[in-house]
């Protein structure tokens, strides 16, 4: 399945898609989204489970790599959840739901927090920064940048306007260093390693690699055709695109072995959370399904046709195509619980 891989290409793609031309996909018609998850999944305390659980008051890395690695919809800092509304603007909500506040009204992708700032790259090119309670605004490179993970005090980036090649910069906007020759998609920095996708030989596969924060010690993790890797524990999860393994879930280790299948679902959108993978299930109108990352108790979520799922704090959001947005004629961000309860649209 060939696919649009540079960052350029993909930022156009995301205008289009927030904005008219997704009407073809879907009608809004809500009727079929009724009992959307599957009621055999017990349910939690949801309210009582965000009132018991501490989250960083300061990150030290600004997003989740699936997170990252899915458009960067949201991220947690504290008390606070950021997300990307209808609009592209990012705005912050309270844990318990109070507070919903604009905070940037560019055109943003990829959100990152750190301390007291939000990190985004902008649909019409260049990386900022925002304060978290101020319009206090700072351009840190005007690159067209993708798949941006904020790790510390840097900044790693797919480079749209060098091929998609590998950056890296720090966040006060000094030290910009190219680190590969590869066209690199869906990033995700592990300590001192990044993996990432890059495409290589006749095939044009998107294989594994990676390399050293340093740009050193470049190497090939799987030569699978692989999109959507995230890293959990030492495991790769990624979709093998592959002609006779066409869009499922699989996971390797960073050393390269233990390729293992995880589920028989032609599957987009992936992200890890704890010992769970979830997923756009393309057999099944793009709902959301999980999956325990042994590949047991496989589990319905809704009735959306869904993508770039984003998990932050005990929501998931996501793209809502089944919803089309009067105001931008495009898909609706919508959250749920992560057993598929509490499903709603956000602002």
């Amino acid at each position: 399945m060939k696919k649009l891989k540079k960052i350029a290409s993909m930022l156009l793609t995301a205008i289009i898609i927030t904005g008219g031309l997704s009407a073809c996909k879907k009608n809004n018609d809500d009727d079929r989204n009724r009992e959307e998850r599957d009621l055999s999944i017990p349910t939690i305390d949801w309210e009582a489970a965000d009132a018991n659980t501490v989250w960083d008051e300061v990150n030290s890395r600004g997003n989740s790599i699936g997170n990252s690695n899915n458009r960067g919809l949201s991220a947690i800092q504290g008390e606070w959840i950021y997300y990307i509304a209808n609009n592209n603007q990012i705005f912050k909500v309270r844990i318990n739901g109070t507070e919903n506040t604009l905070v940037c009204g560019d055109y943003c992708l990829w959100i990152s927090v750190i301390d007291e700032w939000v990190y985004y790259s902008s649909l019409y090119g260049g990386i900022y920064k925002i304060k978290t309670d101020s319009d206090e605004w700072t351009e840190i490179i005007e690159d067209l940048a993708g798949y941006v993970n904020v790790v510390g005090d840097w900044i790693y980036y797919s480079n749209g306007s060098d091929e998609g090649k590998l950056y890296k910069i720090k966040t006060d906007g000094t030290e910009r260093t190219k680190l590969n020759d590869d066209e690199s998609e869906y990033i995700g920095v592990v300590d001192d390693w990044i993996y990432y996708s890059n495409i290589e030989g006749e095939n044009d596969n998107w294989e594994i690699y990676k390399i050293r924060t340093d740009g050193s010690e470049r190497e090939m993790v799987s030569e699978d055709n692989s999109e959507y890797i995230t890293i959990v524990n030492n495991w790769v999860y990624y979709v093998n695109d592959g002609d006779e393994d066409d869009m499922r879930i699989y996971k390797i280790n960073t050393t390269g072995l233990g390729k293992t299948k995880i589920n028989d679902d032609i599957s987009s959108c992936i992200n890890v959370d704890g010992d769970w993978v979830y997923y756009c299930n393309l057999d099944d109108g793009g709902k959301i399904y999980r999956i325990r990352t042994d590949g047991t108790e496989r589990m319905k979520l809704n009735n959306d046709d869904s993508e770039y799922i984003n998990i932050t704090g005990n929501w998931i959001y996501y793209s809502n195509f089944s919803v089309i947005n009067p105001e931008t004629n495009g898909a609706t961000i919508y959250r749920m619980r992560p057993d598929g309860s509490d499903r709603q649209a956000v602002r």
